[in-house]
């Protein structure tokens, strides 16, 4: 079942209408940045933009937002594929706004001011937090790549204050939650699944799964989600339970490896006619490296905030991580199960989690090229390096 949590009496200020003003305050100037590509152009757009009234009343709506402990946005969770989450195009857009405000600071010599945007960035990312469900998953993943890429290019500033760090390496740990997969996995079946092999909403079927609207396809489908199909529309609800709920154990377990192709493999034992179940199944398994990538660029921004605020006046670095780990921080490869990969270099360090194909690629960043590249799971670390010029690609 969907983890349940206690009722809270509203705020007398939530944060969820102040994320929805922020948008709205913004404005064309939200939209615009969400297209942004980098470039010194597009600082210098944005530079202008910071200044102007809307984006500054933006801005302050999202410090007040981001204060809050908690936020939960009015979503008709009972519209099964119908659910609108309007809200995360709005936050991404803002995460993006933030994080070049963060980086155009550091340029300007603020980096104090700059760490603390960035810790308003990661408390963003959080807004959707509470949303079970596998989209506003990735939208968060999403968020918190943007701002941790901003943060990568603060790192030839100044640290940040004990007490900005200490908050900072909170805000990551929070971010950095194992169990978030499982709980979207299970609520996709709740939300998704569920309602679409309801009995009143079986004949949505052909529209859910975006089957043309004429043709032989179409006529199948419908067909399938007749009346007359009936038994075997049972059937097939008894492998999606089934199915999802292995994706769910899949994604509780730590121990147990991204695969790419895990989708496949859940699905494989499914009979053909099982149409339902092969065609509602999301893309599981590159959701599932998704998330385990995520949480490897955490912890690896971790430790690099941890060896940065402890850095010693004589600018070198430790040989190891024992130092790192002895003070509670994880070193863990989530892909491997074994420890980051850590080595200092001339003036820096290079860190970095073997990755999907799980081989030790020398650091190696993700490839920038075509989207066949990006894609690609093999032959590529996730990588964090010191200063963020050592390895092109990442930060």
């Amino acid at each position: 079942m969907l983890k349940a949590t206690p009722w809270q009496p509203p705020e007398p200020d939530p944060p969820e209408p102040l994320f929805a003003a922020a948008s709205n305050a913004g404005g064309y100037l939200v939209l615009g940045a969400s297209d942004r590509k980098g470039g010194a152009k597009a600082m210098t757009g944005l530079t202008a933009m910071l200044c102007d009234p809307a984006m500054i009343t933006a801005l302050a709506l999202v410090e007040r937002g981001t204060a809050k402990p908690a936020c939960r946005f009015d979503v008709d969770w009972s519209l099964g594929p119908g659910i609108r989450l309007d809200h995360l195009a709005g936050l991404r857009a803002l995460e993006r706004i933030v994080g070049g405000k963060a980086v155009i600071e550091a340029r300007e010599g603020r980096a104090r001011e700059a760490w603390c945007t960035i810790l308003t960035g990661l408390r963003l990312a959080r807004a959707a937090q509470q949303e079970p469900y596998l989209v506003s998953h990735l939208v968060l993943i999403a968020q918190t790549s943007i701002i941790l890429q901003a943060a990568a290019q603060l790192q030839g500033q100044a640290p940040p204050e004990p007490s900005t760090s200490q908050a900072l390496a909170e805000a990551l740990d929070a971010l950095a939650r194992p169990d978030t997969m499982a709980i979207c996995v299970d609520a996709d079946r709740l939300l998704l699944g569920e309602w679409v092999f309801s009995r009143e909403h079986r004949h949505e079927f052909p529209n859910v799964v975006g089957a043309p609207n004429c043709g032989r396809e179409r006529m199948a489908l419908r067909l399938y989600a007749s009346p007359l199909a009936f038994p075997l529309w049972q059937w097939d609800h008894t492998w999606y339970l089934q199915v999802m709920g292995d994706a769910a154990g899949v994604m509780s377990r730590p121990d147990d490896l991204a695969e790419g192709k895990l989708g496949d493999r859940l699905v494989e034992a499914v009979p053909r006619l099982c149409l339902g179940t092969r065609l509602l199944v999301p893309a599981l398994g590159r959701a599932r490296v998704k998330d385990v990538e995520h949480l490897a660029r955490l912890r690896l921004a971790r430790i690099a905030l941890a060896l940065l605020s402890t850095r010693p006046e004589d600018g070198s670095f430790p040989v190891d991580l024992a130092a790192v780990a002895a003070a509670g921080v994880d070193i863990t490869d989530p892909f491997t199960g074994k420890p980051l990969v850590y080595r200092r270099i001339e003036g820096g360090f290079v860190l970095y989690s073997l990755g999907p194909d799980q081989r030790d690629d020398g650091g190696t960043p993700r490839p920038r090229g075509s989207l066949a590249q990006a894609q690609s799971e093999e032959g590529w670390d996730v990588v964090w390096s010191f200063p963020p010029t050592a390895l092109r690609g990442e930060p």
